[in-house]
């Protein structure tokens, strides 16, 4: 698994509001990135600098699919739901970020029974919320 895609820690820059800061051509400015090959590693270092700045803003977090066993759908699913948890641990007043089901039963009616096939589901979600967005 050494060539296994890592687990991603993003840190951004911060306004003195807690927002983001932005570039000129309109993206969010990355002051680093952290690749790990532990998810607990990554989630500590996005815990923290969230913590540090008390801004949701400060951290993202890419779970890599390709690290997870074909079998252990929870887990991938677990890891999806961190950024959820976080925010439930530490709110933010108008932020919600859903935490997907994590009944193995509801994602096998969608066809969805490994980490890669929920990646691709979601991913095909996305596509179709991007399309309907630019047809409205």
């Amino acid at each position: 698994m050494t060539n296994a895609p890592k687990h991603r820690a993003v840190i951004f820059s911060l306004d003195t509001d807690g927002g983001h800061r932005w570039d000129a051509s309109d993206r969010a400015i990355v002051e680093r990135i952290v690749e790990c090959d532990d998810l607990a590693e990554a989630q500590r270092i996005v815990r923290e600098a969230i913590a540090e700045t008390g801004s949701h803003a400060a951290a993202s977090l890419s779970v890599a699919v390709e690290r997870f066993a074909e079998s252990d759908l929870a887990g991938y699913i677990a890891a999806l739901n961190f950024g959820a948890k976080l925010l439930e641990k530490m709110p933010k007043e108008g932020t919600y970020i859903s935490e997907l089901a994590t009944d193995p039963a509801h994602w096998a009616e969608m066809g969805v029974e490994t980490p890669r096939h929920l990646a691709d589901y979601l991913d095909g979600c996305f596509e179709r919320e991007m399309q309907k967005a630019m047809m409205a």
